[in-house]
């Protein structure tokens, strides 16, 4: 990204940042209607969760001038991810990471993931 376009996303970011919970909320509230599996996913109390995806947007918001610790940061959160799914007993959807190599257009989501060569696709997606 060029810092035009970082300066752009950190000034809109910082606008809704005051209403960051609202934001939360009305992802999961979105979301849900439109993929009712990935509800099982998460625990009932959508507060706690919300909140933690306003601080890894705001997060990644900050981070972007540092493409290599956003990148690790959604390592991270696909691991955690996965984890979370596989030992949540009420989960009726099994996950499974992608892992396929990130250095192409990933057919399953229809991003285009990380141009570096060798790392491993990190997106959530439901067991075969």
């Amino acid at each position: 990204m060029s810092p035009e376009q970082i300066r752009r996303v950190r000034d809109s970011f910082a606008k809704i940042a005051p209403d960051a919970d609202r934001l939360g909320v009305t992802f999961y509230d979105t979301l849900f209607p439109i993929n009712p599996a990935s509800r099982a996913v998460f625990p009932q109390d959508m507060a706690s969760q919300a909140r933690k995806l306003t601080d890894m947007l705001g997060s990644i918001v900050e981070g972007l001038d540092d493409s290599e610790a956003v990148h690790r940061m959604f390592e991270e959160l696909g691991r955690a991810m996965s984890a979370t799914a596989s030992r949540n007993p009420t989960t009726t959807t099994s996950v499974r990471p992608c892992s396929r190599p990130c250095a192409v257009p990933c057919k399953t989501t229809s991003r285009m993931r990380s141009k570096r060569p060798g790392p491993r696709c990190t997106a959530i997606l439901p067991s075969r």
